[in-house]
């Protein structure tokens, strides 16, 4: 009898060990994802907030250096933009070599040169150099090739960042299409922010990049992600036109913001609940019935 009753206990306890390490993987995830929403805002944030504490002569100089390279990279045309390549080819960034690239907004020296915000999709990422796979892996890059992301007439930044990782929600909610035309979203970069009004978004191939390319006389910003969700075979394509704030595109602290990161926490409580009230009925009925075998033994 007290043979049968310890393998009993022990099928239970297996039971219960298994149903924690089950809620474990189905709970990390969704955490992963929370703790580095946080971290990246908190990054961006911190850098937008070292951005203005510099000096006014230090971040015009800053400034005009960045329009200089605009200009000079819109003189050289497509001879100069074909140097641009998918950020996701082989995982090499051809800027990385380019030293007066890497020099150009690297003020703060914290290596973010700028920050985006698409506040109805919940996107508030810090910005680096480039598109090597240790960028894209911690957040957005700035594809090498485009326009530094300061605006002006004749140039077109583009900001690409990776969907579908495990630990973080970078540019997914890009890749499942959920951009929709006359969004707003924000580019700071020296602490000055600048507005984009969604107006085209395209699906193209990797190696089709007449999307991306400047259009004479205009101030886009585009944002390039994989696409389909886990697919990743081709790439998605969110272009805005340069707008103005306060209309018709609201200061950032006033944006309608979206509300998703509740979704993870609900996930998180929701299997945490379901495993606590599950081992709470596996160890009353096992309690129970210890306590029924009990009776009926001494009876007998």
């Amino acid at each position: 009898m007290r043979h049968r009753m310890n393998a009993r206990r022990q099928r239970t306890m297996l039971g219960i060990a298994l149903l924690l390490c089950a809620s474990l993987c189905a709970t990390l995830p969704p955490a992963f994802m929370l703790a580095n929403g946080h971290t990246d805002q908190r990054l961006a944030d911190t850098h937008n907030q070292a951005t203005l504490a510099l000096a006014d002569k230090t971040s015009r100089a800053e400034w005009e250096k960045a329009r200089e390279y605009n200009t000079l990279l819109a003189a050289d045309g497509p001879s100069r933009q074909t140097e641009t390549t998918d950020p996701w080819n082989d995982g090499t960034d051809p800027g990385d070599d380019d030293e007066t690239y890497r020099s150009l907004l690297s003020t703060p020296a914290d290596g973010i040169m700028s920050t985006i915000d698409y506040p109805r999709l919940g996107i508030n990422l810090p910005i680096r150099h480039g598109t090597g796979a240790a960028t894209l892996a911690a957040g957005a890059g700035h594809l090498y090739g485009t326009s530094l992301p300061v605006g002006g007439t004749s140039t077109r930044t583009v900001i690409s960042a990776h969907t579908g990782l495990a630990d973080r929600l970078l540019f997914d909610r890009i890749s499942l299409r959920q951009a929709r035309e006359g969004d707003i979203f924000y580019i700071t970069t020296l602490g000055r922010t600048l507005a984009y009004q969604v107006e085209t978004i395209s699906i193209v191939d990797p190696d089709d990049t007449s999307g991306i390319r400047i259009q004479e006389g205009r101030d886009l910003a585009t944002l390039l992600t994989c696409t389909p969700y886990g697919v990743n075979n081709q790439r998605i394509l969110v272009t805005g036109h340069r707008t103005g704030m306060p209309d018709p595109a609201p200061e950032p602290g006033n944006a309608p913001r979206s509300h998703a990161w509740i979704i993870p926490i609900m996930w998180i409580t929701a299997v945490q609940a379901a495993t606590i009230t599950t081992i709470t009925v596996v160890i009353r009925r096992r309690t129970a019935g210890g306590k029924r075998g009990r009776g009926q033994h001494a009876r007998h």
